[in-house]
């Protein structure tokens, strides 16, 4: 499958080699820019005429699941313009995929309305001989979209790779996700690391971009951001760190943040020495205003310092030639409530029952920020006593009425073999963020 967005756009043979092998590993690759914009609503206003003449013949139009349809276009302008069908951008990817003759056999197109869901899992096309013979690629479709692949309009998904499967493993890897991710992140030069931590995307300007950090192991991480034109990737790196390594040898943790008037931010955590005025050494909390979505302005300031002890996450530990009383502040997520600001956090250690989920109240996006009250202990979210053991770093989802908050969060089993994603209700009392989990027995979301 060929999926071609917006605008126009001019590649080179080494740009269209890269698209080819997209495809042949992936069943898919994204051409940007490819059609102009005119093109685009030339065929939005023909298609509206023929789908309500359609409309009202008998079997002009294929049922395609709930609130769905499918018909094909007539062989007239503005359909059959040779900058489609014989678009030498595809034509180029084409000609490097099949090595010999093919021929174009339908022109089609697939309309979802308000109310359709994903279609059942299928192969787009029928294999060749059966569903457990793999052969090359032999016939692809060529989409583009009339209208923005968003979450609201309904994204794309398919599963990476699984064209060159027998269709039960191919099922088997549906089933269990992996194929639905593939490989997001082209990862930057190999010496900086092969650890990579805790990625959040934005999308701004039809660009989505991937905040990481990598480092070895859990030294010398440093923030980076990666850019692709759709949610799946692939991601590449810009080239450069978003902050000097020099300077914060160690930052983690990036979490993007658009406030009202549009201006982005990017919340971080990274290290620090220093014990004045009360404040803890350790792994703490920074924020900078993004100039560019790849660029930060330079005007950093601190959020939250470590003052309490539940935040301790090694007394005695070797970093950077001394001993420290260790302490850290990590995780954050922004969430801007009744004109003002919450830089959620997770503090303690992360494998320990100390950890778990507090907050910074701000006046103002850039702080000064405030934790006063949590003295003894997290205020959101901590372990349960044979239950579940160090909640943390989380996001805040909307729930299915687009009203109702939700914490999604990491937590131990208690035996301690893996971290599980979990999800509790947020609630807001006198301007006061608390939940009432962590539970641990499945619950019920009933508000929709």
């Amino acid at each position: 499958m060929v999926q071609s967005i917006g605008g126009i756009a001019k590649y080179s043979a080494t740009d269209l080699d890269r698209f080819a092998q997209e495809l042949n590993k992936d069943g898919i690759c994204v051409i940007p820019g490819v059609f102009e914009q005119k093109l685009i609503d030339e065929w939005t206003q023909a298609f509206e005429k023929l789908f309500y003449e359609r409309q009202n013949q008998p079997g002009g139009l294929a049922p395609r699941e709930i609130s769905g349809y499918y018909l094909t276009l007539p062989w007239i302008y503005p359909f059959a313009n040779e900058l489609v069908f014989a678009n030498p951008v595809i034509m180029g990817v084409l000609k490097r995929v099949f090595f010999q003759e093919y021929v174009m056999v339908q022109l089609g197109v697939d309309v979802p309305f308000q109310g359709s869901d994903y279609q059942e899992t299928h192969r787009d096309f029928r294999p060749l001989f059966s569903d457990q013979i793999v052969t090359p690629l032999y016939a692809l479709a060529v989409n583009f979209p009339l209208v923005e692949v968003t979450a609201e309009n309904g994204p794309f998904q398919m599963a990476r790779g699984t064209h060159v499967l027998p269709r039960e493993e191919g099922l088997k890897k549906v089933a269990s996700g992996e194929d639905f991710v593939g490989n997001a992140l082209q990862g930057p030069d190999p010496a900086l690391g092969d650890n990579f931590w805790a990625p959040e995307v934005a999308y701004c300007d039809r660009q989505f971009y991937l905040y990481y950090s990598v480092g070895h192991e859990d030294k010398n991480h440093q923030l980076r951001v990666a850019t692709s034109d759709t949610p799946l990737g692939p991601y590449q790196d810009v080239g450069e760190p978003l902050v000097d390594p020099n300077s914060c040898p160690f930052a983690i943790d990036p979490h993007p943040f658009r406030d009202d008037d549009g201006q982005w931010y990017l919340f971080y955590a990274r290290d620090f020495l220093d014990t004045s005025d009360g404040v803890r050494a350790g792994t703490a909390l920074f924020v900078d205003r993004l100039q560019t979505m790849t660029k930060l302005a330079g005007e950093g300031k601190v959020v939250l310092r470590a003052r309490s002890d539940w935040q301790r996450f090694l007394a005695n530990r070797l970093m950077y030639g001394e001993i420290y009383d260790w302490h850290t502040l990590e995780g954050p997520c922004v969430r801007k409530h009744e004109g003002k600001y919450y830089c959620f956090y997770s503090g303690g250690r992360w494998e320990t029952e100390n950890y778990g989920v507090d907050y910074g109240i701000a006046d103002n996006v850039m702080g000064p920020y405030s934790d006063a009250g949590n003295e003894t202990g997290p205020r959101v979210l901590k372990s349960v006593p044979n239950f579940v053991r160090g909640p943390g770093h989380n996001s805040i989802v909307l729930g299915p009425d687009g009203k109702t908050e939700y914490v999604v969060y990491h937590a131990w089993t208690e035996n301690m073999d893996m971290r599980q994603i979990c999800l509790d209700m947020l609630i807001w009392k006198l301007e006061r963020p608390s939940c009432n989990g962590p539970t641990w027995t499945p619950q019920t979301i009933s508000n929709y």
